[in-house]
């Protein structure tokens, strides 16, 4: 049988090879038989338990003689299941009769049929069931690409990333994007570090649940193994500065560019290419594209906005205050630079700059100006935003000794005896405590905690959710506690013990020099003291 040219390894062809194996030994044993005997004519002799064509099973098609009660079963259920595809298999003598009556069953639903019992039956018609699947999941004229927004540059890639995202995700998309601090899929952090290479791109892109990607192309990357897709629909090249020469063989700014321009040069024909007008270098990439351009500029007098503008292209300017869309000899004022948060009312004018570009790429995807407004207006230089980029914090008097549960510490400008000092955490703050007597600050949230002087520089931080702690003048020791352990740090500011328990009260004794707390350790209680320097 195996000589069936018909007959294959796997699936390589319609049908599959026989396998020797201990069911067919048990069928040839009980029938006194081994694979040397020969059967009478005419009679049939099943070597397999099983029909399917996995273990070597043939298939016939009998589509044309299948009841309708019996069709009406399968779609039923189907649905009721919620599968758009499944395969159902049937146990009968016949399925030209309903099975409720001739003694048939449903043995089970597969989520993942195969195709090619049904594209090539071993007898009957051939049907072409591949056809309707792929129509319903790319329907005829529909495109099967999802949108892609490149971003690259020496400065500003990542704020203007980030801002590219935000605009799209409050249009409804779901937005996969890539940046120097992750991966971040609908704004989940799903891979933590600089992530502006080809294998961050791919994984945004791979992802099903995402339907626009912003990916931050760095140059690295781009040396290294390229941009992990084709084509891109927009390109923005922010600006080219003599930033980082000297590493992977670029030493000049004009290499730099060269490196950069394969990302407008990626983009689609139809596509557009989104270049500062105020940067020579990046100007000058508009010859090498074969898309459409669309500049940007800080000066809406700038002779190349003019010169662009007059020959009916667009171009995105700062004029009178205004985030304004020059197309032809129209404007069109999107927004105040006043009322986009990260401008810090105009003053950053860096950040005007990264705003530009994102809002000549919102109008190119044909974003309402509503929606583009209302999303510039909502894009707060914070620590949940922009993480590290612009984030400022003002401690005044009355936030000094007691800081509000929801002030973030994330990233922020520390302002204390007249001089700005900086410190960088990775939480928002839920818990805060002053001392006056050793003159630090206690901030914790639901998984960490830290310590910090008034000199702004840190004394030790911990994982743990403190929710208590109490500092010792004599031997600077210090106890924090949360609901899953409890650290003592001596005066060499390092963890002396840690234990995994639950510490649910805490007292020091400068007299004794010990701790004494109760705790909670698999449901008993006990009590740990500790003496001296821990």
């Amino acid at each position: 049988m195996n000589g069936d040219p018909r007959r294959g390894f796997g699936h390589e062809k319609m049908l599959t090879q026989i396998k020797v194996d201990h069911f067919t030994q048990n069928i040839l044993t009980e029938h006194a038989m081994t694979l040397e005997s020969v059967l009478p004519a005419g009679k049939e002799f099943w070597l397999k338990p099983t029909a399917n064509i996995s273990t070597g099973g043939t298939a016939t098609d009998v589509t044309d003689q299948v009841h309708p009660s019996n069709i009406f079963m399968c779609e039923r259920i189907a649905r009721i299941i919620g599968l758009d595809i499944c395969g159902i298999d049937i146990m009968a003598a016949d399925l030209s009769t309903p099975i409720t009556e001739n003694g048939g069953a449903v043995l089970e639903v597969n989520a993942a049929p195969g195709f090619r019992m049904h594209l090539e039956p071993t007898e009957g018609l051939g049907r072409n069931v591949a056809e309707p699947v792929i129509d319903m999941l790319y329907p005829p004229g529909a495109s099967a690409r999802i949108p892609v927004i490149a971003v690259s540059g020496t400065n500003g890639k990542t704020t203007t990333t980030r801002l590219m995202a935000h605009v799209c995700k409050q249009i409804g998309f779901k937005v996969g994007f890539t940046t120097t601090d992750g991966v971040y899929i609908q704004n989940e952090l799903m891979m933590r570090g600089d992530c502006t290479g080809p294998v961050s791109a791919e994984f945004v892109l791979k992802d099903p649940s995402v339907d626009f990607a912003v990916l931050e192309c760095a140059r690295g990357g781009i040396l290294r193994s390229g941009l992990g897709f084709h084509n891109c629909d927009v390109a923005i090249i922010t600006n080219i500065a003599a930033d980082h020469l000297g590493l992977q063989g670029i030493d000049t700014i004009e290499q730099l560019a060269r490196v950069k321009s394969v990302v407008p040069r990626s983009v689609l024909p139809e596509g557009y290419a989104i270049l500062n007008a105020d940067d020579s270098l990046v100007y000058e990439m508009r010859k090498d594209v074969s898309c459409k351009v669309a500049l940007f500029s800080l000066d809406e007098n700038n002779p190349r906005i003019k010169e662009h503008c007059k020959e009916g292209g667009l171009a995105t300017v700062y004029e009178n205050g205004y985030v304004t869309i020059l197309k032809g000899d129209w404007k069109i004022r999107v927004e105040k630079v006043t009322n986009i948060p990260i401008t810090f009312g105009g003053k950053a004018e860096f950040n005007i700059a990264n705003t530009l570009p994102v809002v000549m790429a919102s109008y190119l995807r044909n974003f309402k100006l509503e929606d583009i407004r209302l999303a510039l207006q909502t894009f707060i230089p914070s620590p949940a935003q922009t993480p590290g980029r612009m984030n400022l914090f003002h401690f005044n008097k009355q936030t000094k000794y007691n800081i509000s549960k929801s002030a973030s510490l994330n990233n922020f400008f520390c302002h204390y005896s007249n001089s700005f000092k900086s410190f960088f955490s990775q939480f928002s703050c839920n818990r805060s405590k002053y001392s006056f007597s050793q003159r630090f600050f206690v901030f914790s949230n639901q998984s960490n905690c830290i310590v910090i002087k008034t000199n702004i520089s840190p004394i030790w931080s911990s994982n743990l959710f403190s929710r208590s702690y109490y500092y010792s003048p004599l031997h600077r020791c210090f106890c924090d506690l949360s609901r899953r352990s409890c650290a003592f740090y001596s005066n060499n500011d390092n963890i002396s013990y840690r234990s995994n328990f639950s510490c649910r009260s805490l007292q020091y004794s400068d007299y004794l020099s010990c701790f004494c707390s109760c705790i909670i350790c698999n449901n008993n209680i006990g009590i740990i003291c500790s003496y001296g320097d821990l």
